[in-house]
């Protein structure tokens, strides 16, 4: 009777272990996809990041841009064929990038304890990385939000894609650039239009509209809301 209950716990533990096994190998993936962490104990001003999507991984080595597929398989990591752009820099970090990108070529082994990222090559060298903060630029890249009290027919959005923001005026398509320092957004006066017609409501809701964006001084997301504060203590309110 002993021997079957020590059996019986015996196989409960097996059991459990390699659940707990497969988890953590299966969540290993899920816990870097789409987001983008930064390597420890660079040179100073430098900056060293890796970025996961589903299949690829890419980033700046410090001067380059570098790129390249990979696979996770449990703990274990394989990357293939980096690729890069061609870019000189200083001796220095042309001498950091160079040795980071053999790393990352020969990663063997990744694993994400307490928060860090820690990639470990074939020769048993590692590589710590931190989870970099979400900004504002990275909350507002690439998302359309459309602003507050509009009609479906003259709907206004705003869409903010590397360094240019554009959208529908309410009659238009229109595009400017834009800069965001923190939270303090900054747009071009020189607002390109399409430069059709419409009725004439919506097309004096369209100017007012792409003036006020000029006016821009604020940017924030509060309750899934951008709110762009203007100059004159006024907002736009976008969902």
């Amino acid at each position: 009777m002993k021997k079957l209950i020590l059996f019986v716990l015996s196989a409960v533990f097996l059991v459990a272990c390699t659940g707990m096994e497969k988890k953590s190998n299966t969540d290993i993936k899920s816990e870097v996809v789409g987001k983008t962490f930064i390597l420890e104990g660079t040179i100073e001003g430098s900056t060293i990041d890796v970025t996961f999507d589903e299949e690829k991984v890419s980033g700046s080595a410090g001067v380059n841009r570098y790129f390249a597929p990979y696979m996770i398989t449990g703990n274990k990591i394989d990357v293939s064929l980096v690729g890069s752009t061609r870019r000189m820099g200083p001796e220095n970090l042309m001498k950091q990038e160079m040795e980071f990108t053999k790393n990352i070529a020969d990663a063997s082994e990744i694993k994400v304890i307490d928060n860090k990222l820690i990639i470990s090559t074939t020769d048993g060298k590692d590589m710590t990385f931190v989870e970099k903060a979400e900004t504002l630029a990275d909350k507002l890249e690439k998302k359309t939000f459309v602003l507050e009290g509009t009609l479906p027919e003259h709907e206004i959005t705003i869409n903010f894609s590397e360094g240019r923001l554009a959208g529908k005026g309410g009659v238009n398509n229109y595009s400017a650039s834009y800069e965001l320092e923190e939270d303090r957004l900054t747009v071009s006066p020189q607002i390109i239009t399409t430069m059709m017609a419409g009725p004439e409501e919506a097309m004096d809701k369209e100017a007012q509209y792409l003036s006020d964006l000029t006016k821009a001084e604020k940017a924030e997301i509060t309750d899934g809301k951008l709110v762009i504060t203007l100059t004159d203590g006024n907002q736009l309110i976008f969902k």
